[in-house]
């Protein structure tokens, strides 16, 4: 039903993820499109990360989003971009878009 809440559980399981874009882009994008949702980060085994580059995100959370909550809770996200602008591993922004971390690593760079 248009509404109900869902979740969505992102476990890395001890393992990598990578990604790379030259142009915006986001593993998990929230917008105008999705309403309660939540996204959670974890690693329940222990070294699991998600590597960046570029203008790739992990996640963005856009003010269009009706309640989208974005929980991290372990893991570690590293990214890094030679850009300037639009440049973020995690972009939230608007009133309805909220971000919690409560544990795991965030490591950025720019060149």
């Amino acid at each position: 039903a248009a509404g109900s809440p869902v979740e969505i559980i992102l476990d890395l399981n001890g393992h990598t993820i990578t990604g790379s874009s030259t142009a915006e882009a986001a593993l998990y994008q929230l917008n105008a499109a999705n309403e309660n949702v939540t996204l959670t980060l974890k690693d329940g085994k222990g070294g699991g990360k998600i590597n960046l580059s570029g203008l790739m995100r992990f996640a963005t959370l856009s003010g269009t989003a009706k309640n989208a909550t974005l929980n991290m809770q372990s893991g570690t996200i590293n990214a890094s971009s030679s850009f300037n602008i639009n440049a973020a591993c995690i972009k939230v922004y608007g009133a309805k878009a909220t971000m919690n971390m409560s544990g795991g690593t965030i490591n950025g760079g720019w060149k």
